[in-house]
């Protein structure tokens, strides 16, 4: 899971370079919407595991007791939709954003992926990557 936000957030990051280089004017960002257990995520593990993911981080007892801050789909769709309105998305292009729990503006995020975050060479290795697994005809080549 971690090697797949990371792997979006460097997407984002390569595309907001190549985009501005070509004077696109469009922005790129990746968006962390926050823990939604209620997705499918959980559906291959084992089912005491299951029940631990959903029920119990992802409902009351996950947010009262433990203080797991989960979020419904609907919530997390509403992450995606600020990313593409508000502000911040433009001027921190090419970043990962996350939206904080109660409706406070987004803000600029790293989490556990930190330093790799801003490695230039692993976000077009990234991009170039995921062309070639693609299939995709690179288009400065093509």
């Amino acid at each position: 899971y971690r090697v797949s936000k990371l792997l979006g957030a460097l997407y984002a990051t390569e595309a907001q370079r190549r985009w501005a280089a070509r004077g696109l004017g469009v922005d790129a960002v990746a968006v962390c919407p926050g823990f939604i257990p209620n997705t499918g995520l959980a559906r291959g593990l084992p089912w005491p595991a299951r029940v631990a993911f959903q029920g119990l981080l992802g409902g009351r007892f996950g947010r009262a007791v433990l203080g797991v801050p989960s979020r419904t789909p609907a919530e997390g769709g509403d992450a995606l939709f600020r990313a593409a309105t508000e502000p911040l998305a433009r001027s921190d292009s090419g970043r990962l954003l996350r939206a904080p729990a109660g409706g406070a503006p987004l803000e600029t995020y790293a989490g556990k992926m930190g330093a790799s975050l801003g490695d230039a060479a692993l976000a077009a290795e990234a991009w170039e990557w995921s062309e070639r697994e693609a299939g995709v005809e690179p288009a400065d080549r093509a």
